[in-house]
């Protein structure tokens, strides 16, 4: 009826069922890095989706080799301060080329931190540093969850560990469908809200198209007397 004679029906699916999860789990996919081997490991990229107390932190790094998303980390982070979460991620924010991170309700504060040591990346604006400020709303949603499927899809882009937990946490996303409107949605529940799945889906928008990401230097300031190349 949806398809074919344009009936907009209330419905809830999975985003990604066991199978398309199946297919994206390795063995050489981990969950723990050292940030010795995460420096220097070329293109590396960080989806952050902030808790404090009801809900944890997770910070989901990704590793590009070749065309194939690798899951280096996934960070898990139970009612910790703040201030403790900035010192636990910083390092990693050195590390990583582009950040992705949960800028929605008390995620602000931290991202303002965040952006002020290692600045914004926000291109349409001019900014060109390393942390992207995602506020969660039906839109952006609608941008990443529908390309966290396509990166599990064969040919699948995306390795993942083999995991109970992150197995069962991506399963728990919906689509759900109301009054032609469609959104995405998890269950809260004693292990979290889909905060693994969020995270991914934060750490693939992270990594983008594909392209390596532009690096952008400041010029020196000039100065009176001193006569410049151009």
């Amino acid at each position: 009826a949806q398809e074919f004679l344009c009936q907009f029906l209330d419905t809830t699916n999975v985003l990604l069922p066991y199978e398309l999860i199946q297919m994206a789990e390795s063995a050489d996919a981990t969950e723990c890095w050292s940030l010795d081997d995460a420096r220097g490991a070329g293109q590396v990229f960080m989806g952050i989706d902030f808790g404090r107390s009801n809900d944890p932190t997770v910070a989901w790094t990704l590793q590009r080799v070749g065309d194939i998303l690798w899951t280096r980390e996934v960070l898990v982070l139970n009612n910790v301060s703040t201030p403790d979460q900035f010192q636990i991620l910083d390092d990693r924010i050195k590390a990583a080329n582009r950040v992705s991170f949960d800028y929605t309700g008390p995620g602000i504060g931290l991202g303002d931190i965040m952006v002020k040591k290692h600045r914004e990346w926000k291109p349409d604006g001019h900014a060109f540093g390393k942390i992207e400020l995602c506020t969660f709303t039906a839109k952006l949603k609608r941008e990443m969850f529908p390309r966290l499927r396509r990166a599990f899809e064969a040919p699948t882009k995306l390795r993942i560990p083999i995991s109970t937990a992150i197995r069962e946490d991506l399963h728990e996303m919906k689509q759900v469908i109301s009054n032609g409107e469609y959104n995405y949605w998890a269950p809260r529940t004693k292990a979290g809200h889909s905060d693994r799945c969020t995270a991914l889906a934060l750490a693939v928008r992270a990594a983008g198209d594909g392209a390596a990401p532009a690096v952008f230097t400041s010029l020196p300031a000039r100065r009176k007397g001193v006569r410049y190349a151009g």
